[in-house]
């Protein structure tokens, strides 16, 4: 493997498991989602951004070239990602101080074995 493809796939990675993580823990970069207005009475106390899990299994982190891209088959994961004039931001892409920190050591990693 390239030492441009291993960098690029070892970023994909660490973006795909960022996004699942912020589900999981209903924040991004460390602040936490902004709650419903009200419960679902149905679900009882559901997680966040998901109802049926289709957001959230319809990303896809994917190599274009030399750079990593996040796709959403649903049309309202940017609202979701972005927020609008009425819906809170409730973001789960993005490059957060974490996850830039993690992509800077794995990187530093690749290299330090690359030129050994």
């Amino acid at each position: 493997m390239s030492l441009v493809r291993e960098i690029t796939e070892t970023v994909r990675m660490l973006v795909e498991n960022d996004i699942l993580d912020n589900f999981d823990n209903e924040a991004f970069d460390g602040v936490a989602w902004q709650a419903r207005k009200r419960e679902d009475r149905q679900a009882g106390r559901r997680a966040l951004l998901v109802k049926s899990g289709r957001m959230k299994r319809g990303l896809e982190v994917q190599i274009e070239g030399n750079n990593v891209a996040v796709y959403s088959d649903t049309e309202y994961a940017t609202y979701h990602n972005e927020g609008t004039d009425k819906m809170p931001q409730r973001q789960f892409v993005g490059i957060s101080k974490e996850l830039e920190q993690q992509i800077d050591k794995e990187i530093d990693s690749i290299l330090d074995k690359f030129f050994d």
